[in-house]
């Protein structure tokens, strides 16, 4: 397989043989969903690390416009970033990784949550983290962020633009406990492809891939 700036050159047609090859798989399921709380009395040891990434929920009260009493549940979780980042040769760094929610491996851009920086820092290192590459800078997107559920949540996804005009910069990954994600590289027209025929099942690549394409006045075929 082609590589070029240390990373594989994938394209629509090889990437289930690239992912098939890089031993990344489903990962294999043991045991049924369950609730939590029937999860949580057998499995006593696991509850400092499930509950560390359990949304906090809270309610909100408001009068509708009949002057009614309106009381909501909302979720508060971290909010994410995710980075559209193009290389010379007009290559787009992309990541595939197995997601629990799903059950599918996901390929999508790289990016992720529990902001402890402001949303610029923290996108350059998340794809410091999961790729290596070391960016300079990134381009905002979106300075106030998109919501992923406006009906149930607060939190906000900022999505960011990087492009890269020289030879990219790579330094050691640094994923966190049982974080596998291998990434790659795609030529941009090969990503689109992927999007039109519903191999992009992360919604929130696809936002930034429309708000990145749009940035650089690409028309988007």
């Amino acid at each position: 397989m082609d590589t070029k700036f240390g990373f594989p050159v994938v394209d629509a047609q090889n990437l289930d043989e690239f992912i098939q090859k890089s031993g990344l798989v489903p990962w294999q399921r043991i045991g049924e969903p369950q609730q939590l709380e029937s999860y949580l009395k057998i499995h006593v040891d696991s509850a400092g690390q499930l509950l560390k990434h359990i949304p906090k929920f809270e309610v909100t009260t408001f009068l509708d416009p009949d002057d009614q009493p309106f009381a909501g549940i909302r979720y508060l979780r971290s909010d994410a970033v995710v980075v559209f980042v193009v290389l010379p040769g007009d290559f787009v760094v992309v990541c595939a990784e197995f997601k629990h929610g799903i059950e599918e491996i996901s390929i999508n851009l790289p990016g992720g949550g529990n902001l402890n920086q402001k949303p610029p820092v923290c996108a350059v290192e998340e794809v410091k983290e999961e790729t290596g590459l070391v960016l300079s800078n990134v381009q905002d997107l979106s300075p106030l962020g998109i919501s992923n559920d406006a009906s149930q949540t607060p939190n906000r996804t900022h999505y960011f633009l990087a492009k890269v005009n020289r030879e990219p910069v790579l330094t050691e990954r640094n994923l966190d406990a049982q974080e596998f994600v291998l990434p790659f590289l795609m030529p941009i027209k090969e990503w689109l492809t992927l999007i039109k025929n519903n191999r992009i099942i992360d919604g929130q690549s696809v936002i930034c891939t429309f708000l990145a394409l749009s940035k650089l006045n690409r028309i988007i075929p």
